[in-house]
């Protein structure tokens, strides 16, 4: 199911993957969420991204990339305020970012 809502995400259909996740028999993952907010963001749906990824927030606070997503909505839509607040929210619950890295062999 994940594929497809990031598949539905990339082309823009937004709505419809939000239909989708709306009609799933089963609760969706946080993944998924975060999916749809990265691509309501992509896609200037800034309003969207940012309801969804308060739900986020309030679904796993411990969850550090949610306030980091959270953060890149508010800094795409210029809200810097909130970019600070989003950060001290994390320094408050004493969270920090899980860097990604890759390796090529």
């Amino acid at each position: 199911m994940l594929c497809y809502i990031n598949l539905l995400g990339k082309f823009g259909e937004l709505e419809d993957a939000c239909e989708i996740v709306r009609s799933m028999p089963m609760k969706p993952s946080s993944r998924i969420w975060s999916s749809l907010v990265t691509a309501c963001k992509v896609h200037g749906s800034l309003g969207i991204a940012e309801s969804l990824a308060h739900h986020l927030v309030r679904k796993e606070p411990q969850n550090a990339a949610n306030y980091t997503l959270l953060s890149m909505v508010y800094a795409e839509a210029g809200n810097w305020s909130a970019v600070e607040e989003a950060r001290r929210l994390m320094r408050v619950h004493r969270l920090r970012k899980c860097y990604g890295f890759s390796r090529i062999s």
